[in-house]
C-alpha cells in the first residue's frame, strides 16, 4: 500500500491574528474596523464568485483558508496606512502575527500560506495590489508592497464615504503641520490635533521672537545713526562684533580673523542702515 507522504491538512487549523506586544494602540478608527469586521464572514463576499466566472477559481474557498482569510484580513487592518492605504508590513509580519508561518524539520520557514492568499485571492479579486519579488527560497513570487483598493473596503462593509473622509482629515492636518503621508497615517485625529496646537503655540513664539529681534534691530540701527553723528561709533562696533560673537560656532570662531571680523561688522552696519531708511521714509 503506498502511504501519501504529503498533507493537505492545514498544520494550524484555526489562525488568529495577535498584535505585537511593542506596538503602540492604533488610531480609534482601526479599531473600530478591526471590531466590526472580526466576526464577518468575509470569504462570502460576492465578489469572489466573479473568480469561478473568470476562471481563476472552480470551488468555493476552502475552510481552512476561510479562516486564514479572517486573520489576514485583521492583521492588514492593524498594519493599514489611512492616508496612503498602504500596508505597512511584509508578508512574513503578517504570516507570523497571524501564526499562519511555519517551519520545517529542516528549520525552513514557510510563509506561502498568506502568499498565496494575496497571489492567488485577494489580487485577482481587486481587494488588493501588490508588488512582488521572486524568492528563490520558495519558489514563488513574495508580495513586497501591498496596498488595499476600494472593493478591499467593500469586502468588509466599511462605506467608501466614511474612508475618504478619514483620509482627507488626516491629510489636511498633515499639510498643516508639514507632516508626511506615512506619517499621518500612523497617528490617531487626537494625535494631529495636539501637534496642530503645539504647532500653533510653536509658531506663535516664533512670531513673537521675531518681533522682538526687530525692535532690537531697530533700537540699535538709531542707535548707531546717532553713535557716528557724535563720533561714538566704535561702541557700536564692538557691540555689533560681540553679537556676531557670540552668534558664530567654534569651528567658526577658530578660524575667524581681525579682518574678517570686520568685514561682518561692516556688512551687518549696512543691514543697520537700511533699517533706519526704511523707518524714515
Amino acid at each position: 500500500m503506498i502511504v501519501n507522504q504529503f498533507s493537505r491538512i492545514a498544520k494550524n487549523p484555526r489562525p488568529y491574528f495577535s498584535a505585537p506586544k511593542h506596538h503602540k494602540a492604533r488610531p480609534g478608527v482601526i479599531r473600530r474596523w478591526q471590531s466590526w469586521t472580526e466576526s464577518k464572514p468575509v470569504h462570502l463576499w460576492t465578489g469572489f464568485q466573479l473568480l469561478k466566472v473568470s476562471g481563476s477559481r472552480s470551488r468555493n474557498i476552502r475552510p481552512e483558508r476561510q479562516v486564514a482569510l479572517a486573520a489576514t484580513v485583521q492583521a492588514m487592518l492593524h498594519h493599514l496606512n489611512l492616508v496612503t492605504h498602504q500596508v505597512e508590513a511584509c508578508v512574513e509580519t503578517l504570516a507570523d502575527t497571524c501564526a499562519l508561518s511555519t517551519v520545517s524539520k529542516a528549520g525552513n520557514k514557510s510563509i506561502t500560506r498568506v502568499s498565496r492568499l494575496i497571489n492567488d485571492l485577494l489580487e485577482p479579486a481587486g481587494l488588493v495590489t501588490t508588488e512582488r519579488v521572486w524568492d528563490k527560497n520558495l519558489g514563488c513570487w513574495i508580495p513586497k508592497y501591498i496596498e488595499v483598493q476600494p472593493l478591499f473596503f467593500e469586502m468588509l462593509g466599511i462605506s467608501m464615504h466614511y474612508v475618504e473622509k478619514e483620509q482627507a482629515r488626516r491629510q489636511a492636518y498633515a499639510q498643516k503641520l508639514l507632516v508626511s503621508d506615512s506619517e499621518a497615517g500612523l497617528l490617531s485625529i487626537s494625535e494631529l490635533k495636539h501637534r496642530a496646537k503645539l504647532h500653533h503655540i510653536n509658531q506663535a513664539f516664533k512670531r513673537r521672537k521675531q518681533k522682538l529681534e526687530e525692535k532690537s534691530q531697530k533700537r540699535l540701527a538709531s542707535r548707531l545713526k546717532r553713535a557716528e553723528s557724535t563720533h561714538g561709533y566704535h561702541e557700536v562696533d564692538n557691540e555689533i562684533a560681540q553679537g556676531i560673537l557670540r552668534s558664530l560656532p567654534q569651528d567658526e570662531l577658530a578660524r575667524l580673523t581681525p579682518a574678517k571680523l570686520k568685514e561682518l561688522v561692516n556688512r551687518r552696519k549696512a543691514f543697520l542702515k537700511t533699517i533706519v531708511r526704511d523707518k524714515l521714509s
